[in-house]
């Protein structure tokens, strides 16, 4: 209530996070970027108020810098908050409360710009599409060329998916916890910073 749900010629996506919260994202149309996003609380049977003011979007995360020695983007280290997060970096597409049994344990995900805080779990995570930078150019190599960067994997795993996928999974120590790469058809297609040793990261899909 409040504001018009359904806004003139554009996508409006409502995703329900629990019993007594949904987001409302609106797209503009043609090139579907996120134009104006809300999470709204439940107020009585059928009816939902702001519990975060609506806001517009303009998209303008610029000069995104993943550093894979400091377990940082633009800063912002693994196990930063979901509030500072959003602050920092306000063109995020959704979120999920932390301890959530979805979205690997909640946090704030940005999919115009492909890169996730999971704070539920404290890693970030980009992926093959990420606007930005990192540290040492790693997205897309392929095994061999990673290994002949960064050396040989600690640990490593092979998983295969519903959908017959074949995934390889890397793992190296760092200071912070560790670095993992997710390969698939032999290319890195995710690169994650995790605040969890190598033994005691867990792989989510």
């Amino acid at each position: 209530r409040g504001f018009n749900v359904c806004p003139s010629g554009r996508t409006v996506v409502i995703t329900r996070i629990d019993e007594n919260h949904v987001t409302y994202s609106a797209f503009t149309p043609g090139t579907e970027e996120l134009s104006a996003y809300a999470t709204l609380l439940k107020v009585d049977e059928d009816k939902f108020e702001t519990a975060q003011r609506i806001r517009v979007e303009n998209n303008a995360c610029e000069n995104l810098y993943l550093d894979l020695e400091k377990g940082t983007l633009n800063g912002l280290p693994m196990n930063a908050s979901q509030k500072d997060v959003r602050s920092a970096l306000p063109c995020f597409t959704g979120d999920s409360p932390d301890g959530a049994e979805y979205n690997c344990g909640g946090g704030v995900f940005y999919l115009n710009h492909d890169f996730y805080f999971y704070s539920g779990q404290d890693y970030i995570e980009v992926r093959k599409n990420f606007r930005g930078e990192l540290s040492q150019s790693i997205l897309d190599k392929t095994t061999a060329e990673i290994e002949a960067l960064l050396g040989f994997p600690e640990r490593s795993e092979e998983v295969k998916k519903w959908d017959g996928t074949q995934r390889i999974h890397y793992f190296y120590p760092r200071k912070y916890g560790c670095l993992s790469l997710v390969f698939i058809n032999r290319k890195v297609h995710k690169v994650a910073l995790h605040s969890t040793s190598i033994q005691e990261t867990q792989l989510c899909y």
